[in-house]
């Protein structure tokens, strides 16, 4: 659907990581309450991976 409104999709790795922490019932973020800008979606991964 990302393709069809002209957004860039995110890699399946993401939608995988997303999927595993609903149904795990998951909270919270990788961020620690901090504003990260600049983070390159291979870096967010990775955190998101290890959360």
């Amino acid at each position: 659907m990302s393709d069809e409104v002209g957004y860039v999709p995110l890699p399946d790795e993401a939608y995988t990581i997303a999927q595993q922490h609903l149904s795990d019932r998951k909270v919270g973020t990788v961020f620690n309450g901090e504003p990260q800008t600049g983070l390159a979606i291979e870096e967010l991964l990775k955190r998101e991976a290890a959360f």
